[in-house]
């Protein structure tokens, strides 16, 4: 089985467009995930457009 990890991270309006907000970020990693023949780690960012929009 694998590991699932979530961390917050904010963004400022300096590294990116708009204002500061706060974003999640999601990471799964199987058990080999180093290995090139059967682990992956997936990272997924939940994201917010200029407007707020998700």
């Amino acid at each position: 089985m694998g590991s699932i990890y979530a961390y917050w991270m904010k963004t400022d309006a300096v590294s990116l467009k708009g204002k500061d907000i706060w974003r999640a970020i999601w990471k799964y990693k199987t058990k080999n995930y180093t290995s090139y023949k059967d682990g992956f780690r997936m990272i997924a960012l939940m994201a917010t457009d200029i407007r707020g929009t998700p």
